[in-house]
């Protein structure tokens, strides 16, 4: 009588004990993996918010850019408009009519960046076109490789995030088959969760280096896109001078066929 009874409380004890030892597991397991899906969310959330702001800064460099240019046009047609009592009614409008097509070509292209194609700039273009053979190369995009740089920046961060949602997933399913295993439990369970803490920090401080180049990158580019700026200012100036001499040669050629003897 007295083994049986023994028997019976050793194997209450018995069954106590596995009961606090999996009831143990499943808390330390349900908190491990809110802490990694915590973690690796806030991660991707971080990624995604520092590419928004990278687009959103190159955005307003070109809408900025593109003012830019559209305050040099005016302030030379301004200036052609200035010689206008001293130019032939004629030779004025011609002289407009040239500057109106001028502007329809200058006209700058906003980045589409969030419609498919982040490399289509406001430089893609030359500004006076001028035709010939299919041969022709066409003119260098001033802006294209810092647009290429912000392709492949956004192709990074898609292969980063890509990479933290299937560790994510092996991290899970890694401490399901560690913990599933009866032998020596605890131990896999805390080494595994170690490690697994290691490699979730990793994760983070690379996030980290990206969001940091990408930060970097916004700089430069709008850097770059000002940079470019210079020539396009240029040939803007040089169209409305050309506009003008054009404009004050014909003015002479009437004048002389009005006043042949002077």
């Amino acid at each position: 009588m007295f083994t049986v009874y023994i028997y019976c409380i050793t194997t209450l004890l018995l069954t106590s004990t596995a009961k606090a030892d999996l009831d143990a597991t499943k808390d330390i397991g349900t908190s491990f993996k809110q802490w990694v899906n915590e973690k690796l969310t806030n991660v991707i959330n971080d990624l995604h918010n520092a590419e928004e702001n990278l687009k959103n800064t190159v955005k307003k460099a070109v809408e900025d850019s593109k003012k830019e240019l559209q305050t040099e046009y005016m302030n030379q047609l301004m200036e052609f408009h200035s010689h206008k009592e001293n130019l032939e009614p004629e030779c004025f409008e011609t002289g407009l009519k040239q500057l109106a097509e001028f502007s329809a070509v200058v006209g700058p292209k906003l980045a589409m960046l969030n419609e498919g194609n982040p490399f289509i700039s406001f430089l893609d273009d030359p500004v006076d076109p001028q035709p010939g053979p299919p041969t022709t190369p066409a003119p260098p995009n001033c802006a294209m490789v810092a647009f290429q740089d912000l392709g492949l920046m956004v192709y990074k961060v898609a292969a980063y995030v890509s990479s933290i949602l299937t560790g994510m997933d092996d991290i899970v399913n890694g401490y399901d088959l560690c913990a599933s295993t009866a032998l020596k439990k605890f131990t896999c369970i805390f080494t595994y969760i170690g490690t697994a803490i290691s490699d979730v920090y990793n994760v983070m401080k690379g996030a980290v280096v990206l969001v940091r180049e990408m930060i970097d990158l916004g700089v430069n580019m709008t850097n770059e896109i000002g940079r470019c700026l210079h020539p396009k200012k240029v040939e803007i100036q040089e169209h409305m001078k050309l506009a003008l001499n054009r404009a004050q040669d014909c003015t002479r050629i009437q004048k002389d066929i009005k006043n042949p003897l002077n």
